[in-house]
């Protein structure tokens, strides 16, 4: 078990990718928003491709569980990432959250819902598991006035000014110093913010 979500296990990650030779490997995405939407999937395509190439993905059941109904968001970028879906002959699991883990046992559950709304926890055994963690804002965040309900700073898309805020917490162009970290905004999770804030010498180490 493992994430590449923690930047010290990225050597652990690739170690097991390396030693599996059979068996079931599962790679998890949880409920949005999550940093990089596409992360969950590169974990999966890259192992994919390491056995591919070691002659051993013959031998691996893989399996992509998402807590989201659709493969990716931007329907534009569904059809080219399908073609490795089926390259690497992985099932995909919709509406299925990682729930419970004992690591011990390798058994993972999940809370999987069906098209009429109903839900069913279901039981799997693994030998290699990739889980990405639930996000959300840091605490700093959540707990001030700047959040809304679900504890994202609260903006108004497309403006994207800040409610709480109206002085312009995120328009970089009327005061850049104070632009906001994208990831932490209710919007769409895009590097935008963050690349700004590196521009103009405002994000430290």
């Amino acid at each position: 078990m493992t994430s590449h979500y923690r930047y010290d296990l990225a050597p652990y990650t690739w170690s097991l990718v390396q030693s599996m030779k059979k068996g079931r490997a599962i790679f998890t995405q949880p409920p949005m928003p999550i940093k990089c939407a596409g992360a969950p999937q590169k974990a999966m395509y890259l192992s994919c491709y390491e056995w591919e190439q070691r002659g051993v993905l013959k031998d691996i059941e893989v399996d992509f569980h998402n807590a989201g109904a659709v493969l990716f968001g931007v329907s534009t970028f569904v059809p080219p990432l399908m073609e490795y879906v089926k390259r690497y002959d992985a099932h995909l699991h919709f509406n299925s959250k990682l729930v419970a883990i004992d690591g011990d046992s390798k058994i993972a559950w999940f809370e999987e819902k069906d098209a009429d709304g109903h839900l069913q926890r279901v039981e799997k055994d693994f030998d290699f598991l990739h889980v990405v963690p639930p996000q959300s804002a840091p605490d700093f965040v959540r707990e001030s006035v700047l959040a809304n309900a679900e504890g994202w700073v609260d903006v108004d898309l497309p403006a994207r000014p800040d409610r709480a805020a109206p002085f312009g917490l995120c328009a970089e162009e009327r005061h850049p110093a104070r632009d906001l970290l994208g990831r932490d905004a209710e919007g769409p999770r895009v590097a935008r913010a963050p690349g700004t804030g590196l521009k103009h010498g405002t994000i430290s180490e």
